[in-house]
């Protein structure tokens, strides 16, 4: 099923969407709109096409551009790994007046580590983001959870070539009902190349079970990425 971390948001979307087509009323009401979007979401969420998906994914990043947030949570920054503001860059998250950095990701640029950061998928019990393969801050790259305990778990099986892909896997990805196990399209053989898998993933422990049906490009598992066999 359709996760979405912020159906206000994406109430929000669809009623700016709306004026920007024409002025809208000195009396609109806002809040009476997201209320109505949402219960449409709700209703909606299950029967939504890949491609749906995918296009309100992409309006919601460009929506929260225009409001100047990114739906991450706010308690993670990016930050210097040598505290001298040079490269290279690593996550890290606020606990109390601290911040601690996430150990195994890794980027050469900061306008990586941000790309990532901005990207990032936010569930109940873990944060979905994109990291260096090989802690080089370099490609390949990587899908990975951030635990609650600000433990960083690569996923082996989810690489891709360029950040991305790699985003576009994160945005893709199809978190279940139970928001304990979620559905991405993973390189069969982890090299982030043909052939493709559906596999799931616990999001607590970052355990991945690859399915038995094989795909010989991507777009091809991503149009069956809803099931899992």
């Amino acid at each position: 099923m359709f996760y979405l971390h912020s159906l206000g948001v994406l109430s929000l979307l669809c009623s700016l969407s709306a004026s920007a087509q024409q002025q809208v009323p000195w009396d609109y009401n806002l809040d009476d709109d997201m209320a109505k979007v949402t219960t449409e979401v709700k209703a909606k969420g299950p029967s939504l096409s890949l491609d749906q998906k995918t296009q309100i994914a992409t309006q919601i990043k460009a929506i929260r551009a225009i409001i100047g947030t990114t739906g991450t949570q706010s308690n993670f920054a990016c930050v210097s790994r040598g505290n001298d503001g040079r490269s290279p860059y690593m996550m890290a998250a606020s606990t109390g007046t601290k911040m601690q950095k996430i150990n195994g990701t890794s980027y050469q640029k900061s306008d990586d580590c941000n790309s990532a950061l901005t990207g990032m998928r936010e569930t109940p019990l873990s944060s979905i983001v994109c990291s260096s393969r090989d802690g080089d801050g370099r490609s390949p790259w990587s899908m990975g959870i951030i635990t609650q305990t600000n433990t960083y778990i690569r996923l082996s099986k989810a690489v891709s070539s360029t950040l991305e892909t790699c985003q576009a896997m994160v945005t893709n990805l199809i978190i279940e009902d139970d928001a304990i196990n979620a559905l991405y399209c993973s390189s069969k053989n982890g090299d982030g190349r043909s052939p493709y898998a559906v596999t799931k993933v616990d999001l607590r422990t970052g355990a991945n079970e690859i399915g038995s049906n094989i795909f010989g490009d991507l777009a091809q598992c991503n149009r069956n990425l809803g099931i899992f066999k």
